[in-house]
């Protein structure tokens, strides 16, 4: 026949049979006789030990790892020390390694195997957070706690969204600023640094931003009066937390310490009658490179008033000039700027 047997509690169950016959003769003696035992069973309701997980770069075990931080190697290798189990004895692991934090541990490794690296890291793509979990199961069916280690994996730079300087142009005299403005992303690691080369405008090689917040960077600088003129680069990089290094980006700014030229070219008529319009025309240029901003045109008679101002993009053209009201002999000239 069945018999049905519930434990009192975890341990090691010997099982005996003993007959009797229907005159009360009893089978042998169950305190010695091992004839009479037919099983024995373990009641285990305790869970195995939790794996404990140490990371490193490479099996060689060179660098250890630190758990949720940011890496650039692409063949991490996880280990543990053997979980025990007193009872009913370790049976296996199960574990897991991918970018779901919420997956559902469902690859097994033997309970000999104690270490762990991902394939080739074919599965570490694309950049950003791989999670490594285990847990062990016993051959009564309990599983441990599950032990996850974060591996952030990062192989790329950041990437320079724009970069602009102003002003574009200045003339240094005078102790003249300008004003770099940078926006850079790292969907790694994250931006940690993005500096300018200032050497061509009297700086240094490598001067820092400041972070202004969601991906901005600022600089304002100082021209020295002493930079020569020209068209002056200022090459920008970002690099991230793991030193990666952004593409260069290049502002420009022109440096312009020429005054710009200016001149009538014509007066027409030279003479005439009061009430009659005169058409002067002139030209204006900038050799410095930074263009003329504006030209303005002044009358003489018996000292200077200023009569019109005109845009820099005129650099050339024809001033008609009423004279209703006037008499006597006036100077016009032109000054850009």
């Amino acid at each position: 026949g069945n018999v049905n047997f519930t434990g009192t509690g975890d341990g090691e169950y010997e099982f005996y049979t003993r007959a009797e016959d229907n005159v009360e003769n009893l089978e042998g003696d169950i305190s010695g006789d091992m004839d009479l035992r037919i099983a024995t069973t373990i009641i285990d309701t305790v869970n195995p030990g939790t794996p404990v997980v140490s990371a490193y770069d490479d099996s060689s075990k060179a660098t250890a790892l630190t758990d949720d931080t940011w890496y650039k190697h692409s063949l991490p290798y996880f280990e543990w020390p053997t979980v025990t189990d007193d009872r009913s004895g370790l049976d296996q692991y199960y574990y897991y390694f991918g970018q779901d934090n919420a997956a559902i541990l469902t690859d097994t490794l033997d309970k000999t195997i104690t270490d762990f690296t991902p394939d080739a890291l074919t599965t570490l793509s694309p950049i950003g957070n791989y999670y490594f979990k285990i847990k062990a199961l016993d051959v009564a069916g309990n599983f441990s706690a599950t032990t996850t280690f974060i591996y952030k994996y990062d192989t790329t730079a950041p990437v320079i969204n724009s970069a602009t300087v102003a002003p574009t142009s200045l003339n240094p005299d005078g102790a003249k600023t300008i004003t770099i403005n940078v926006n850079a992303i790292d969907l790694g690691s994250g931006v940690a640094s993005v500096s300018a080369n200032l050497i061509n405008v009297g700086g240094g090689t490598s001067v820092a931003l400041t972070d202004a917040g969601a991906g901005n960077y600022a600089l304002t600088y100082a021209v020295p009066a002493t930079v020569t003129e020209g068209d002056k680069t200022i090459d920008i990089t970002a690099t991230d937390g793991l030193v990666y290094v952004s593409l260069t980006s290049t502002v420009t700014v022109k440096i312009d310490k020429t005054a710009p030229s200016a001149m009538i070219t014509n007066v027409l008529p030279t003479t005439i009658i009061a009430g009659e319009t005169l058409n002067l025309s002139y030209t204006a240029s900038d050799t410095g490179g930074s263009g003329v901003n504006y030209v303005e045109l002044y009358t003489w008679h018996g000292g200077p008033v200023p009569y019109a101002k005109y845009d820099g993009n005129q650099n050339s053209g024809t001033i008609a000039f009423p004279t209703a009201g006037l008499s006597g002999t006036y100077f016009f000239y032109v000054i850009a700027t």
